[in-house]
């Protein structure tokens, strides 16, 4: 039986969860509606937006007549396409299935939701990537309570590259990946998205440089928003220029698992002051490095591996330039070091394929090997 990802080959959700699964013995393929690009569409106006909604639609028709009828979707975006998207899927395919990340539901616009409410009672199914999303979905789309299959969690490949990197130091990856390992490592944010607020965090800390002379800071925008990632590496440039040294790096290369896993161990403290979050594969990543993580008090965290051990909440940034002080942060370090066996072993039970993978093949109805 063929499993089909519907979403865009660009998101690593999709990409490498597509690849594992194959490796595991599942047959999954993806079908991205957005690979269609007309140049004679290009533009914002009603008309050429409508063309677009057009072609993809057409294209998709078109992509989906290649698959047998007992294939089962699973659609990786919930937003306003899905009130054509789903209905169409529904005529090709046996059981359609949505995945709800925390980026579609709890940044949604709910002027929308009407057309997204009934693009997702088509489906036969809904899973989220957490508890949080879950709550949000099942109680502004109430339809859906009864086809809920509650959680499906990632397996984050980076937690077995960094089970390899046991025995290797901080200041090791440091200096693997080209950075001055006797300087602190800050990571502002993990993608590229407004929502990130990483072009507020800059200038905050441009501010306040003469207090961290020895931190410097990696900004990632690795995937995201094209126009974000312009917008930030942009003023990443014209704040070194003006300081005359570079402090603020903007982390454009995308990583393999095995040299994510590096930057992790790099990174002294991830600062997460996203709008809204859902617990990510990068803060997960980070807490099983054994590093640091501050967090916006507002993000959903307090129910996950690490909180109050290697992830400490935050009320704003001058709260988070007070946990950097040198006199506080090695002390914050230490705690998240001395908690790393405990939170591992949390995240172990949660985040890993093997830990996830019976979960996949019940949701997506197949069968399948380790």
């Amino acid at each position: 039986m063929t499993v089909v990802f519907v979403g865009s080959n660009a998101s690593v959700f999709v990409s490498r969860t597509q690849a594992e699964l194959v490796r595991r013995g599942l047959q999954v393929s993806i079908l991205d509606p957005y690979v269609l690009i007309e140049s004679s569409v290009d533009g914002n106006n009603i008309f050429n937006k409508l063309s677009r909604a057009i072609a993809r639609y057409r294209n998709v028709r078109r992509l989906i007549s290649q698959y047998p009828h007992d294939s089962v979707a699973m659609v990786h975006f919930l937003g306003f396409d899905c009130v054509w998207l789903i209905p169409l899927l529904k005529t090709r395919f046996r059981r359609v299935v949505g995945i709800a990340y925390g980026s579609d539901i709890l940044r949604r616009r709910r002027v929308l939701d009407p057309f997204l409410g009934y693009g997702l009672k088509q489906l036969d199914a809904v899973v989220a990537t957490n508890f949080n999303v879950l709550d949000e979905l099942e109680l502004s789309f109430p339809i859906l309570a009864d086809r809920s299959l509650g959680i499906l969690r990632f397996g984050l490949p980076v937690l077995d590259e960094l089970r390899k990197l046991d025995g290797v130091t901080s200041l090791q990856s440091k200096a693997r990946l080209g950075f001055d390992p006797t300087r602190r490592l800050a990571s502002l944010g993990y993608a590229a998205s407004p929502g990130q607020r990483q072009l507020e965090q800059i200038n905050f800390f441009v501010s306040r440089l003469a207090e961290f002379d020895d931190l410097d800071f990696v900004v990632p925008i690795q995937y995201g928003s094209k126009q974000t990632m312009d917008e930030v590496s942009a003023h990443c440039s014209r704040v070194n220029s003006q300081i005359g040294a570079e402090r603020f790096l903007p982390l454009t290369e995308f990583h393999s698992p095995d040299r994510a896993a590096l930057m992790r161990l790099a990174t002294d403290v991830l600062i997460n002051h996203s709008v809204t979050d859902a617990f990510s594969g990068t803060v997960m990543e980070v807490v099983y490095a054994g590093n640091l993580v501050l967090a916006g008090s507002h993000l959903p965290y307090d129910r996950m591996p690490g909180f109050g051990t290697a992830i400490l909440p935050y009320q704003g940034l001058e709260d988070v330039a007070s946990a950097l002080h040198k006199n506080h942060f090695f002390e914050h370090l230490r705690t998240a070091k001395n908690s790393v066996t405990e939170n591992r072993a949390a995240l172990c039970a949660t985040s890993t394929w093997d830990a996830v993978l019976p979960d996949w093949i019940r949701v997506l109805g197949v069968k399948g090997s380790t």
